[in-house]
This record gives structure tokens, C-alpha cells and sequence, in this order.
């Protein structure tokens, strides 16, 4: 974390590992939530990756994640 307030960057990206189980683990959630706070208070946008359902989306929603990424909007495409 010490790393974070020093990176050159506008977007925070959240790991899928804490994401998937962000309804189910008391720990994921806050894990979550606290990078959140961090981001905001840095000014970095959050990105949450993994997103696979509209529970999981709501989840981030409520916490303040910015954008979300995964199979819930779209799965992943050839870039030609």
C-alpha cells in the first residue's frame, strides 16, 4: 500500500481475487472498500475487474467503484 500515494497514475485497478468474492467474505469486502477509500482519497478512479454478476456489480456500486470490468458486461474479444 505504501506504494500506492507515489504511483504516477489516474486509474486504481481492483484484483478480481478480492472482487469475486466480495459477497461472501467479510475480509474481500473490506478489502475492497479500503482501496476504495484510498483511490478517493488519492483522486484515482477505481476499476474493479471480475465482475460477473449483477449482485457483485451492485456490491461495487454501493461502495463507490467507478468501473467495473468482466463477463457481466462482456466477454473478452479478439482486438481485430
Amino acid at each position: 500500500l505504501g506504494y500506492i500515494k507515489n504511483l504516477p497514475v489516474q486509474y486504481l485497478k481492483i484484483d478480481g481475487s478480492f472482487v469475486q468474492g466480495i459477497n461472501e467474505s467479510p475480509v474481500d469486502r473490506t478489502l475492497v472498500e479500503a482501496v476504495v477509500r484510498i483511490a478517493d482519497e488519492l483522486d484515482l478512479v477505481t476499476i474493479a475487474e471480475h465482475v460477473e454478476d449483477q449482485k457483485t456489480a451492485d456490491a461495487l456500486n454501493e461502495l463507490g467503484v467507478g468501473y467495473i470490468q468482466g463477463w457481466l458486461i462482456g466477454k473478452a474479444k479478439p482486438l481485430d
